[in-house]
C-alpha cells in the first residue's frame, strides 16, 4: 500500500487544488508558467507611439514609467503579472510635465490596493484606495 502524500495535492472534498490568494495560485504548476511566459513576451514589447505608419519618438513616461524599477521591462513584467494573479493593476502619478501630462509613475503591488465601486460612492465612479488612504482618480493610472 502507497503511503499519501501530506498534506495531500487534491483536496479530497472537492477533487481540486485551494486556492486562497495569489500565492498559493502561482504554487500551481501551470499558473506559474503561465505567468512566466506572458510575462516574459510582453516584457519585450517596444511602447511606441505611431501615427499611421509613422513611428513618432518615445516620450519619457514610456521609456522608464517607473524610475524606481528602473527599467520598461520590469515596469511590464509586474503589471503584467498583477493583472493575471489579482486581475488587476494600478499605478500612482508621481510627476507631470508643465502641460500636465504624466512623465512618471509608482507602481504598488495590487494586494495594497483596495477599489469602492459605484455602488459606494456618492458620485457613482469608482474610488482608489492605497493602504486605506483615498487617492484622487486624476493620479492614477489603471
Amino acid at each position: 500500500m502507497a503511503g499519501q502524500l501530506w498534506p495531500p495535492v487534491v483536496d479530497p472534498s472537492t477533487l481540486s487544488r485551494q486556492v486562497w490568494n495569489a500565492c498559493t495560485a502561482e504554487a500551481i504548476p501551470a499558473v506559474a508558467k503561465a505567468v512566466q511566459v506572458y510575462t516574459a513576451a510582453l516584457s519585450q514589447l517596444a511602447l511606441d507611439i505611431y501615427r499611421g505608419q509613422t513611428k513618432l519618438g518615445r516620450p519619457p513616461m514610456l521609456q522608464v514609467p517607473d524610475p524606481a524599477l528602473r527599467s520598461l521591462a520590469t515596469y511590464v513584467t509586474v503589471n503584467v503579472k498583477d493583472w493575471w494573479v489579482h486581475g488587476n493593476t494600478c499605478s500612482l502619478v508621481t510627476r507631470r510635465g508643465a502641460d500636465g501630462w504624466p512623465l512618471s509613475q509608482r507602481w504598488f503591488p495590487a494586494h495594497m490596493w483596495w477599489q469602492a465601486g459605484p455602488e459606494q460612492t456618492p458620485d457613482g465612479g469608482v474610488d482608489y484606495y492605497l493602504n486605506g488612504k483615498l487617492l484622487p482618480r486624476a493620479e492614477l493610472v489603471h
